[in-house]
């Protein structure tokens, strides 16, 4: 979530373009979610290989 932007007193309509503070927040915001995705597909990948009996318990 990109909070640089709450209180700034320069704001104005369309200024995303333009500021520093915004693009760097973007830009770690982006790369925060792309590590979340690659630890959740991880995850996944792991539990996919899990082997179940009929009744759903783990073997």
């Amino acid at each position: 979530m990109i909070i640089v932007c709450k209180d700034c007193q320069k704001r104005y309509p369309g200024c995303h373009a333009g500021c520093e503070w915004y693009k760097a927040e973007l830009r770690a915001t982006h790369e925060e979610n792309k590590r979340r995705e690659h630890e959740m597909q991880s995850g996944y990948a792991a539990s996919s290989n899990w082997n179940y009996d009929k009744r759903g318990i783990r073997k």
